[in-house]
């Protein structure tokens, strides 16, 4: 029997942390991972989670960049909402009932403003992170027959 070793849904994962923790917060936000919900504009404020690739730092454990574009019909609502998201998503990795085990999380910048082209009647404030967590560890059922 061998193990096979496979990088986890981060994207998803920080979507299930992040709502839960925002709910606990008592704050309003919703978030999908891609592709972005075409009925994204009737759940604002609204954070969007794109892997934008990474790495194996070693045998298992993965290190991923991700970024988050939250919406919402305000320049300063999706600020605000940013700015939650954020420190949010930083903290995970000190969260003892956090859904995933995350390792560090790194800010590779602040929010900013980064307007969509594609949504120009509503605002978006990004930014990006490093995630790091542990691999998903299977193992693999000998299917050798001795027969």
């Amino acid at each position: 029997m061998g193990q096979l070793i496979t990088s986890p849904d981060v994207c998803e994962r920080l979507r299930l942390d992040l709502l839960g923790s925002a709910r606990l917060m008592g704050v309003q936000l919703d978030a999908a991972c891609t592709p972005l919900p075409q009925d994204m504009p009737t759940r604002l404020p609204f954070a969007w989670i794109r892997a934008l690739g990474g790495t194996r730092r070693d045998l298992v454990i993965d290190e991923t960049m991700i970024t988050v574009g939250v919406y919402a019909a305000t320049w300063a609502t999706a600020l605000d909402a940013a700015r939650v998201a954020h420190a949010i998503l930083l903290r995970l990795p000190y969260e003892h009932d956090a859904l995933t085990s995350w390792k560090r999380i790194d800010a590779l910048n602040l929010p900013y403003e980064d307007p969509d082209p594609d949504r120009p009647d509503l605002a978006r404030i990004s930014f990006t992170l490093t995630v790091t967590c542990k691999a998903t560890v299977s193992s693999i059922p000998d299917t050798t027959s001795n027969d």
